[in-house]
């Protein structure tokens, strides 16, 4: 995931019948730490070049920093244009002495509250954007955002994204080659747009061999904890052998993962110069 801003969340306070953050936390090291330590069937990028293992009946792969890549130094740039539209938008209920900076500071604020509120409800700690750009506009301007307003908010943000991606060549390529080979391809991210935002983005660059996309936002479940993956291997009716996952993340897309049972490669896109000139864009 690669969010607007580094939108990082606290512990959030405890229901009577919940576990605690530090149980909670300490039973997903545990279980993690089972993953760096599952070598059955383990698989490496370097051998999926090759082919992939028997048995697999779906491929899926992470989506920003993998099949996506964002222009390098563009993220603080997209932060700004996003702020000066969402103050825009807001109007003079904004204040009229709000700063970019500051909105961005207030949404910082506001993604930590809504991660809370989500381990509280006994979930995992992930939110929706336009849940986000809402709850940010009732603090800014003593009012939520209508329906249609936060549609337009998460949008523009997406638009900026979108002006500032590329495709990655080498992971395009394994997955059109195993489209060909009769093999499912999905990708599976944690992020808070919509699967179907996040599979319209995808169109929009020209990319057709991707079926589905599962978006942590969606169920506010997330490939770290593992909810997402066992919601992708009951919706996909696969057993956990039969997916195969890449992905830059060591803890979301691989430990996490193999604890499970299923097949996971680490990637890293220092494996490609990361320049524009390089990414394949429309």
């Amino acid at each position: 995931m690669i969010p607007l801003l580094m939108e990082t969340g606290k512990s959030a306070e405890v229901r009577p019948n919940q576990p605690s953050d530090l149980s909670r936390r300490f039973s997903l090291g545990v279980r993690l730490l089972s993953g760096a330590f599952r070598f059955s069937g383990r698989v490496t990028w370097g051998s999926l070049l090759r082919d992939v293992p028997p048995g697999i009946r779906v491929v899926s792969v992470d989506l920003f920093n993998t099949l996506l890549l964002r222009e390098p130094g563009a993220g603080r740039e997209i932060a700004l244009r996003w702020a000066s539209a969402f103050i825009r938008l807001l109007g003079e209920d904004s204040g009229s002495t709000l700063t970019e900076e500051e909105c961005l500071e207030l949404r910082r604020g506001t993604a930590k509250a809504l991660r809370r509120q989500a381990i509280t409800d006994g979930l995992d700690p992930e939110f929706r954007h336009e849940e986000l750009v809402s709850r940010l506009a009732e603090g800014l301007a003593g009012r939520p955002l209508e329906a249609e307003a936060a549609a337009s908010a998460s949008a523009t943000e997406l638009d900026l994204e979108r002006s500032a991606l590329g495709l990655n060549p080498e992971i395009l390529a394994f997955a059109q080659a195993n489209q060909q080979r009769g093999l499912r391809i999905i990708a599976i991210s944690d992020m808070y747009f919509s699967g179907s935002q996040l599979h319209g983005l995808l169109s929009s660059l020209g990319v057709s061999c991707v079926s589905h996309v599962y978006s942590s936002c969606d169920l506010l479940l997330t490939k770290t904890t593992g909810r997402l993956f066992s919601h992708v291997l009951k919706v996909e009716g696969l057993e956990p052998r039969e997916l195969l996952h890449v992905g830059d993340s060591l803890t979301a897309d691989v430990l996490s993962p193999r604890a499970m049972g299923i097949r996971a490669a680490y990637y890293t896109p220092r494996r490609t110069a990361v320049k524009r000139h390089q990414l394949l864009t429309p």
